[in-house]
Parts: structure tokens; C-alpha cells; sequence
């Protein structure tokens, strides 16, 4: 689907639940030996506004 200048994808509701996600909300994909889906910024990793960010939500940056 376009959304604006992006594409957005479908994920299934379990995948939603696991990462704590909901309709609309933003997550970022890294390119590693495969693909890592993170509901937190890992260019953010380390600092204080993404950790406070991620752990108020009960996640962890990965």
C-alpha cells in the first residue's frame, strides 16, 4: 500500500501483539545478514529519548 512517499505492509495480528504494535504506528527495518523488524529506532539505540521511548512501552531496543 502508498502511504505518502513509503510503502506500508501488512503484518499479521500475532506479529502486532509480539512487537505491542497498533494500526498505524511506525517500525523500522534493518538490514542485517536478513531483516530485523524493530518497533524501536536503532539509530536512536543508546540514547535516552529512544531507551525512555521503547521501555515505556515495555520494549527493548534491539
Amino acid at each position: 500500500m502508498k502511504i505518502g512517499n513509503s510503502v506500508g505492509v501488512l503484518l499479521p495480528g500475532e506479529v502486532l501483539s509480539r512487537l505491542r504494535l497498533e494500526k498505524g504506528q511506525t517500525v523500522f527495518l534493518t538490514e542485517t545478514e536478513g531483516l530485523l523488524l524493530n518497533p524501536c529506532d536503532p539509530a536512536l539505540e543508546g540514547q535516552k529519548r529512544s531507551t525512555v521511548g521503547c521501555l515505556s512501552r515495555g520494549l527493548r531496543p534491539a
